[in-house]
């Protein structure tokens, strides 16, 4: 997923909207005393061109229709929901992590010292699913850990203490192998979606996302 979106509550109710007026219409049918498979066609067209005619249509079979119509529109939004992953409970956005081959793929720069940057709207769901989850885990070099993806990709929380080699310097002129994606700077508790201008400082955290496996040191991050 790339980017959060709202739940679009108008056009579901346009749907709805839809699916009802067209089951009022549908259940016109029944009003025609010889309807058959063959000539059904030939009655929604009728219908369709005497549309104005509304009283006409209403039956005893207009509200079952009609309920039809309903069940159908739930099960539309239901499976829009459920595979297109555009809700969650109190909040918007998406529900699974980028796939990060397929964001290199399609963002990667010719530029080279861009492509170890990760746009904010992916990084926005890594960074705060990663920040509330992990917050204690802060004792060592390696703050914390979290894989995904069925362990394919890690997402690590490093501290840049005194002694490392990469504080200070910009993030465009830090050598990173293939496969790394700086998502976040966190500074004084604030979350920062760097560029690459951003210098790393003592005392910061830099949330990453990797393909790389068995990381425990920032520096097997580098290349080599």
């Amino acid at each position: 997923m790339l980017e959060k979106r709202k739940t679009p509550v108008g056009l579901y109710v346009t749907l709805g909207v839809i699916l009802m007026i067209l089951s009022y219409y549908v259940s016109g049918l029944f009003t025609f005393d010889d309807l058959s498979m063959n000539n059904m066609q030939d009655y929604l067209v009728y219908i369709a061109l005497h549309f104005w005619q509304v009283t006409r249509w209403y039956n005893d079979k207009t509200i079952p229709i009609m309920g039809l119509g309903f069940l159908g529109w739930v099960f539309i939004i239901y499976y829009f929901m459920l595979y297109y992953r555009n809700y969650q409970e109190g909040s918007h956005g998406t529900e699974e992590w980028a796939d990060i081959k397929d964001v290199d793929r399609r963002r990667r720069s010719k530029v080279e010292e861009d492509n170890m940057i990760l746009s904010k709207s992916i990084a926005v769901d890594t960074v705060m699913h990663f920040v509330r989850g992990r917050y204690n885990a802060k004792d060592s070099s390696l703050d914390a850990l979290h894989h995904v993806a069925n362990g394919r990709i890690e997402t690590l929380q490093f501290q840049i203490k005194e002694n490392n080699q990469i504080a200070g310097m910009k993030l465009s002129d830090i050598d990173f192998a293939n496969g790394v994606l700086i998502a976040a700077i966190i500074r004084n508790g604030k979350a920062i979606f760097p560029t690459g201008e951003d210098r790393l400082a003592y005392g910061d955290k830099i949330v990453v996302v990797t393909l790389l496996q068995n990381v425990t040191h920032i520096y097997d991050l580098l290349k080599r």
